[in-house]
């Protein structure tokens, strides 16, 4: 292990791996009183050529971070620079890698395949919603916690949509989990993670990679001119049906590949439904692998996207739609090779403690139609004692039903599993629920019918800080970004901290009109231009920042007051919500950590 005791005010506890970009740290957080992830970036990479695109790459990492919240994407806590390091601070995931898995030479079933690949395109749905490319999805930075949760990590050659840190020429990702359009060195869209999503479920399904190559120029070929052989023909036992799923996914034509996450998704759950086929499902002790969505955290999926259906009760975001950007360009294999030497070209790391677990397997058992819907009744009987709850049934990747959604408390959790075992019959449904504290899973339920990603036109609306943290410290000055949507509106940007109050960031006493043109950027808390100082204070937490755009006044008449209880704010702004149609309200929402001075 290095010198390095403490990195600003986290205590180094032991290394977790380390690249040719940097070094991942084990810490432990006093304030926060949690295990952390810290990647850094070498000092000494600051003085070489190229240092400007590796810092923009790195905070371009922690931006993308930043802009997800979900229960399958490693959350990033903050982007900070201190005693000459540059580093970010994430959540510190227990398991192991799909890469160290498939070094075992585990072999997995077809319900496990399926499994996996649910939870990573539900990753992948979410973060293309939120303008968010990964660009080098791969086993390495897929993890399996020791709950076998997936989730995603190293989004270090991330493309956020507004941003312009990936240029032509740049050929960026790991060669055989790479797309053909990758290659060329073009801007790429979200269907080069389709693709790559592709190469890892025939991985899962086969053991095999579909496209070998020792070096890169042979990995070029095979990834641009060959077609692997069917998963049905190199592994016995592989149904059919997962042929043309396969050959969609890995098509070399963009526009030939399903055309987003939850098409992939929905083309799995369609094959599974098809085969006949007995098969098992990943285990953790008697809690089947998490079931997903193909939506953001808290709201219920898309019916298409689902294997049998499910009760939804909250209307999901829209997906972003997509438009790849530049011709084909000839490859400069040179210049890869060179940019593959200046970034080390190997494994990125990944911020995961080697569990040794070893994963089981359950026989899923088939229902008849019947004894599920006569579940299902029962189930949505349980779950409507529940307030500030937003829960629903669904299939998992073995037919098995499973509760989804979120809850204000945890003991609502612990009470709806104690519920269900006391259930024969329901004793092995799956639980998989987010806990949101009050008014946290109101506004949720709420807003979440009008949340669009930023350039999803014509309504999109966003909220994101200023800088590349969504951490702030006591004392700091809070300062958020503003977008408005492509129609002129009356703006209300609202903080929600842990306290039960609301704090109106936007109008309020010092800005009192809000009336904002379309398509206009204003930053909240800019003393500079005259705006109001809001100062981050106790307690601290996980709080929430909510802003909402709309043709007309939602309060008219009403002078808001600077701070006042959320309960009551809560019944003016569903008052003022009512009748307001829907294509003329947008909403946002991002959560951010606050946290008492060093």
């Amino acid at each position: 292990m290095s010198d390095v005791k403490t990195i600003g005010k986290y205590q180094i506890r032991k290394v977790l791996g380390r690249g040719g970009m940097g070094v991942v740290y084990q810490a432990y957080d006093p304030d926060m009183d949690r295990l952390v992830a810290i990647k850094t970036l070498h000092a000494n990479l600051l003085d070489e050529e190229g240092a400007e695109n590796l810092v923009s790459r790195f905070r371009g990492e922690a931006r993308a971070y930043g802009r997800l919240m979900h229960h399958n994407i490693v959350t990033c806590y903050s982007y900070e620079e201190s005693d000459n390091f540059r580093y970010i601070v994430m959540e510190f995931v227990s398991g192991r890698s799909l890469k160290e898995i498939f070094d075992t030479r585990k072999t997995f079933s077809i319900g496990e395949a399926v499994a996996i690949m649910r939870q990573l395109l539900s990753a992948l749905s979410y973060s293309h919603e939120n303008g968010v490319v990964h660009r080098d999805i791969k086993p390495a930075n897929l993890l399996i916690m020791e709950n076998n949760q997936v989730k995603v990590t190293d989004f270090g050659i991330a493309r956020i949509d507004t941003s312009h840190l990936t240029q032509t020429g740049n050929i960026i990702g790991s060669p055989s989990y790479m797309s053909p359009e990758q290659f060329t060195g073009v801007n790429v869209d979200h269907r080069t993670d389709i693709f790559s999503a592709g190469v890892v479920f025939y991985q899962l399904l086969t053991g095999e990679r579909p496209f070998e190559g020792s070096d890169l120029i042979t990995a070029y070929h095979a990834v641009t001119s060959s077609h692997p052989e069917k998963p049905s023909v190199v592994k016995a036992g592989v149904p059919h049906e997962f042929d043309a799923v396969i050959a969609r996914a890995l098509a070399k034509d963009p526009d030939e590949r399903f055309s987003n996450a939850g098409e992939f998704l929905a083309a799995i759950d369609q094959s599974m439904q098809s085969t006949t086929s007995e098969d098992t499902i990943l285990t953790a002790g008697s809690t089947s692998l998490h079931g997903v969505r193909d939506t953001v955290t808290g709201v219920a999926p898309a019916p298409a996207a689902m294997a049998g259906g499910a009760e939804a009760r909250v209307t999901p975001k829209k997906g972003l739609p997509f438009g790849m950007a530049g011709g084909l360009i000839t490859v400069l294999v040179l210049i890869v090779a060179a940019w593959l030497m200046l970034f080390g070209g190997g494994e990125e790391i990944d911020a995961v403690i080697n569990s040794g677990a070893d994963s089981s397997t359950v026989d899923t058992g088939a229902l008849t139609e019947l004894e599920d819907q006569t579940r299902v009744a029962t189930i949505e009987r349980m779950l409507d004692q529940y307030e500030c709850a937003s829960l629903w049934t669904a299939n998992d990747a073995g037919g098995k039903r499973e509760i989804l959604g979120y809850v204000s408390r945890e003991q609502d959790v612990v009470h709806l599993k104690q519920t269900l075992a006391a259930e024969p019959d329901l004793a092995a449904v799956n639980v998989s629920i987010q806990i949101y504290i009050w008014p946290f899973c109101e506004l949720l339920q709420m807003f979440s019918p009008y949340v669009q990603s930023m350039n999803n036109a014509p309504t999109g609306v966003s909220v994101l800080p200023v800088g590349d943290s969504f951490n702030f410290r006591e004392g700091e000055n809070l300062r958020l970004e503003i977008i408005t949507p492509s129609y002129d509106s009356y703006v209300y940007v609202d903080y929600f901290p842990q306290d039960g109050g609301v704090v109106h960031l936007y109008p309020n006493s010092v800005l009192p009109t809000n009336a904002q043109p379309s398509h206009s950027r204003f930053v909240i808390g800019d003393v500079s231009q005259g705006g109001q100082k809001w100062t981050i204070s106790p307690p601290f937490g996980q709080e929430m920042i909510v802003v909402i755009a709309s043709k007309q006044p939602l309060f008219p008449g009403r002078q808001p007051l600077d701070v006042e209880q959320a309960a009551e704010y809560l019944q003016y702004l569903k008052a003022g919500m009512q009748g307001v149609p829907a294509s003329e309200l947008a909403a946002d929402y991002i959560f951010i950590t606050t946290e008492k001075a060093r």
